[in-house]
């Protein structure tokens, strides 16, 4: 603004020369002279200030749709209030940034393009061995051969990289994946303690029902030789609780052994259809019993590489599923196929269906289907549960969708796996 003002007071001097000089020429060589001297004389500095400060200021007005310097001052004032308030949010929402790192249980590292370190939280510090981290490349700070080959490749445009690293600190997870805005953000959680208490729990569970299995045999057999000193009926209804515990304590010791990998698999190069024809043999008897309609479509032969215990028990538990939660006069079919290097099968079924809600539970352990909708007629909530971890360890993978009184499909994909026979 200063020099604004005085180009304005130099360009107005410049304009009293002209005066000055006329009146000392003017004196000297006549009066006639007078204004076409004045017009020489301050057509330059006219031209100077018009093309210097008042074209500038026209198509500035003209271009921004005011009428006056006035309204353009106005506007000025606005832009420059705005961008005031720009700067107070920015340095919010930095604040705000700084607190949610901090407060995170997860270590955060967020990298450049050229793995320098722009942002780091303290839990980041702690996987690290390290306190400062800002402005050092990952390789100062990091050995781990996983994380330093992970973050190049993620950079380049790799997938998203999962990993899990043991250091004097911990059992850590690590996951790599890249940035919209470029760069890569590694997120780094202590998982030791979780999976500590995770094999403590299966532990209990497995030693549970192994020590269960003695007192209900015993139980069992005191009942069926008291059976005629017990009140008419009693004894059935005590087998049949028995045989429900019986049936729970086996159940809980098969998921734990699957969740501990006790449970080996032992894979064969076989033929798949003998083994879907006695699934279906196995249930046709109960699905007649409920008015139940089972099919197979098992197609040309299938050979594929599996485990037949474990499969068995997959489709097993899935065809009994759809049989018991089925309607009379419903249907139930079991296919498979081969599809891209992937064996297919599937459990169809007309029944009651799951609603959206309960989808993504029906697969825990202990889900059990409402009551209201299947009086009499839900499981003890782990079939499906055994079935998730089966299909887990087997390679594979499980999905589900269903529609309320219309069908439910359960879809299990196997990778082909020969190099395993």
């Amino acid at each position: 603004m200063k020099h604004s003002r005085l180009s304005l007071v130099l360009l107005g001097l410049l304009l009293l020369l002209p005066a000055a000089a006329l009146m000392f020429f003017g004196m000297r060589l006549g009066i006639s002279l007078a204004p076409a001297l004045w017009i020489l004389v301050t057509l330059l500095p006219a031209f100077i200030l018009w093309r210097s400060r008042l074209a500038p200021l026209g198509e500035l007005l003209e271009e921004e749709e005011l009428d006056s310097p006035h309204a353009l001052a106005a506007r000025l004032r606005k832009l420059h209030q705005e961008i005031a308030e720009q700067q107070l949010r920015a340095e919010l929402c930095e604040k705000l940034i700084e607190d949610l790192f901090a407060a995170m249980r997860e270590g955060c590292l967020i990298l450049d393009e050229e793995l320098k370190i722009i942002r780091a939280n303290p839990r980041a510090g702690n996987f690290l061995g390290e306190e400062e981290l800002i402005g050092r490349r990952l390789p100062e700070v990091e050995r781990s051969p996983e994380i330093l080959e992970a973050a190049p490749s993620v950079l380049g445009g790799g997938s998203s990289r999962s990993l899990q690293l043991e250091n004097s600190r911990g059992i850590w997870g690590i996951g790599v994946s890249a940035l919209s805005a470029g760069g890569i953000l590694i997120l780094m959680e202590e998982v030791g303690a979780r999976q500590r208490a995770g094999e403590l729990r299966r532990r209990f569970v497995q030693d549970l029902a192994h020590e269960l299995r003695s007192p209900l045999t015993v139980i069992r057999t005191t009942v069926e030789t008291l059976g005629d000193e017990l009140p008419a009926g009693a004894a059935p209804r005590l087998v049949r609780q028995v045989e429900r515990i019986t049936r729970l304590t086996e159940e809980l010791h098969e998921l734990a052994s699957i969740e501990t990998g006790e449970m080996e698999l032992h894979p064969e190069l076989q033929d798949l259809r003998p083994l879907l024809r006695e699934i279906v043999g196995d249930f046709s008897d109960v699905a007649e019993r409920g008015r139940v309609e089972l099919q197979l479509e098992e197609g040309a032969e299938i050979s594929w590489c599996f485990d037949r215990r474990a499969l068995s028990r997959v489709l097993s538990n899935l065809v009994d599923n759809a049989v018991k939660y089925n309607r009379p006069g419903g249907w139930v079919r079991l296919s498979a196929r081969e599809e891209s290097e992937a064996l297919i099968l599937e459990v169809v079924d007309s029944g009651r269906g799951i609603p959206p809600s309960e989808l993504v539970a029906v697969t825990q352990r202990f889900y059990r289907v409402d009551q209201a909708r299947t009086p009499g007629e839900a499981g003890l909530g782990l079939g499906l549960a055994i079935v998730k971890h089966l299909v887990q360890r087997m390679g594979g993978e499980i999905s589900l969708d269903s529609i309320e009184d219309v069908q439910t499909r359960f879809r299990v994909i196997l990778p082909r796996g020969e190099s395993e026979c």
